[in-house]
């Protein structure tokens, strides 16, 4: 109900500016377009919401014009966002979710730049935190893809708000229910080529076998804090050993501080300077960045100097200069 989102977004400390919303029609994304709207007419706040008719299933432009005309019901301004490329998609065997999910993310992210939107909210809740946590565990992630998916991120300078991870989906069903607005139930949520169908049929099972989704979220959260201690001890190390040219566009590590910290810092650190210098808001692949951190290692040791040689990561240059390691853009 209206008080619960409101104590859910007290958190995010926001500037009534515009908020844009991502609505794909389900239970959840229309529950939260039902919250956020009543939230942003009593805070006169301008709203948008923001369809994208993916085009990978026949009905998706008519799935698109029925959310479309459920959001004007509900008073909010809507707009429907066409993924063309999507049509090729179509008769592919294989799980397509992730190009469509960062298919998505562009179209709205360009739409905010655009329309000079800052913040764009997104209806993920705690059913898919829980996905989220099984589908990293299978591929092996550590402690930032274990920690799940953060409630505020910013990603190419929008800020993605998601303040509904704390709800199971069942109650915002019943949020839908209440105030009689109908969903889109899309079909592939029970086909079982895409992973995410799978994982939510072996969380069941693991229930059955003891691991209750209360014990997920248990670790999730210890998960999440060891997260946020590490990135402190990170960002005060990178005060210890990092320059920047006067407009930061040359970043320089002094190697024998550098390589003095443990080496989940020095490859965290690593990354976030990378990142930093390229401008690319996705990090850099662990397994490249790892390769490289190894290397910088062994050719720090005496009488191994020439193990290493000028490369490129990420979008950027690093050259071993003396004591120092030179990171700039690879287009500098």
């Amino acid at each position: 109900m209206d008080s619960e989102f409101d104590t859910s977004m007290r958190k995010f400390n926001l500037n009534h500016s515009n908020f844009s919303i991502a609505v794909s029609g389900g239970s959840d994304s229309m529950a939260l377009s039902i919250l956020l709207g009543r939230y942003s007419k009593l805070n006169s706040i301008n709203l948008y919401a923001l369809i994208v008719d993916h085009k990978i299933r026949d009905e998706s432009s008519e799935e698109a014009s029925f959310v479309s005309e459920k959001l004007n019901q509900l008073g909010i301004q809507n707009h429907i966002l066409v993924w063309h490329e999507g049509i090729k998609y179509k008769s592919l065997s294989k799980s397509y979710q992730n190009e469509a999910r960062e298919a998505r993310l562009m179209l709205m992210t360009k739409w905010c730049k655009v329309n000079n939107i800052e913040n764009l909210f997104m209806g993920h809740h705690a059913d898919d935190q829980l996905e989220t946590f099984i589908y990293r565990l299978i591929r092996g992630s550590g402690i930032n893809g274990l920690s799940g998916m953060s409630d505020d991120i910013c990603m190419n300078n929008l800020r993605i708000i998601r303040p509904l991870l704390g709800f199971p989906k069942s109650r915002l069903v019943a949020t839908c229910k209440y105030y009689n607005v109908s969903y889109v139930d899309d079909r592939s949520n029970q086909n079982t080529k895409f992973s995410r169908v799978r994982i939510r049929k072996l969380l069941h099972e693991l229930e059955e076998e003891g691991l209750t989704k209360s014990r997920i979220y248990k670790t999730i959260t210890h998960m999440n804090r060891a997260k946020l201690a590490i990135d402190n001890i990170v960002s005060d190390a990178i005060n210890q050993f990092l320059f920047y040219n006067d407009n930061k566009t040359i970043a320089k590590i002094a190697l024998s501080k550098f390589l003095n910290y443990p080496d989940e810092i020095g490859i965290r650190a690593l990354s976030k300077i990378l990142s930093k210098i390229s401008g690319k808001s996705n990090p850099p692949r662990f397994i490249s960045l790892e390769k490289v951190y190894l290397m910088l290692k062994k050719a720090n040791i005496p009488d191994n100097g020439n193990l290493w040689y000028d490369r490129t990561l990420h979008g950027c240059k690093l050259i071993v200069q003396g004591e120092y390691l030179v990171i700039s853009k690879e287009n500098l």
